[in-house]
């Protein structure tokens, strides 16, 4: 039996009960390892305890995912103490973990916080007002939407574009 890819999914730290943990919404890693038929394992964002380094050798990719929590402000050099919730342990090892994988030349993936994580740590910088005008875009989906996949991978050697797209190929 071939050994499957092993994609590393960056974890939040989040409050349960009363202490902290790392997690990963169920969302994230079960499209990940149903659509890109890959093992998955949790990154812990404790970078006071591991370095992105000593993990991305091992993995063949990394996920950055979304979470209800935003990136700091200071990480892209805004003054500005900006809204939270913030996860400032998270963006120590994503910023280590950006580099990391791409130092190993390895594929790096972002989904909605993510995608800003990867842009602030090329040195990029966000705008922070987007859900403050009706002509922008909805930072978060408002509380009431469920989550659910409309995309489906193809048969082998067909494109499924006009199907993601909503098409009927």
């Amino acid at each position: 039996m071939t050994a499957r890819p092993v994609l590393g999914i960056i974890a939040c730290n989040r409050i349960v009960g009363v202490e902290t943990a790392q997690a990963v919404m169920n969302r994230y890693a079960i499209a990940a390892m149903q659509y890109a038929d890959c093992a998955a394992l949790i990154i812990p964002s404790l970078p006071d305890y591991m370095r992105a380094q000593e993990v991305v050798g091992r993995l063949d990719g990394v996920l950055l995912t979304g979470t209800p929590s935003n990136v700091e402000p200071t990480r892209y050099g805004d003054a500005e103490p900006g809204e939270g919730p913030f996860d400032p342990d998270r963006d120590r090892m994503m910023i280590e973990l950006v580099g990391a994988v791409i130092a190993a030349q390895r594929p790096l993936f972002g989904i909605c916080r993510g995608f800003q994580e990867i842009n602030v740590a090329l040195g990029g910088t966000l705008r922070r007002d987007t859900s403050a005008s009706a002509q922008l875009l909805l930072h978060h989906a408002p509380r009431r939407v469920r989550f659910r996949c409309d995309v489906r991978p193809s048969p082998p050697g067909r494109s499924g574009r006009g199907r993601a797209a909503g098409g009927g190929l």
